[in-house]
């Protein structure tokens, strides 16, 4: 993900490569059994990272695992494998999108930039608590790394 920003790929380059990730089937089940094994309450996915590929079905972009290479909602899968663990579930998401014309792009890592706290919420659907937790990453500066 940093790959994109950090080798200076150009988006539609990048792009690519969603059409060949195949993650495994089962893989979510996999790590829930494995996160419950080693003791784990919880486990935390990234839905959307800086380069924009929602990891969920959306009708907001085509950039996105159920209509890209996954052909699948990879956030559905990990919900239910981690809830058939007993695990708690948190969320990722950053709303910096690189995908985006607009989007503010660096020359390298911002590692003055400090962390937002985590904080755990419960978002009613149905009956049933869906997220147990997210943490958003919303601190980066408007005009980019040392930016006036």
């Amino acid at each position: 993900m940093w790959a994109m920003e950090m080798e200076g790929i150009p988006v539609p380059q990048y792009e690519q490569l969603a059409k060949i990730f195949k993650p495994q089937p089962d893989a979510a089940r996999a790590w829930a059994k494995l996160a419950k094994q080693a003791g784990q309450k919880y486990m935390v996915m990234t839905t959307k990272h800086h380069e924009g590929f929602c990891n969920w079905d959306t009708k907001l972009t085509n950039y996105c695992a159920p209509k890209q290479g996954p052909g699948r909602d990879l956030v559905a899968e990990y919900v239910e494998a981690a809830r058939a663990e007993g695990l708690r579930v948190g969320f990722y998401y950053s709303l910096m999108d690189w995908h985006q014309a607009d989007a503010v792009r660096f020359t390298g890592l911002p590692h003055d930039a400090p962390d937002q706290p985590v904080t755990v919420i419960e978002v009613e659907c149905e009956s049933e608590p869906v997220i147990d937790g997210t943490y958003v990453r919303n601190n980066w500066p408007s005009a980019g790394v040392g930016a006036a």
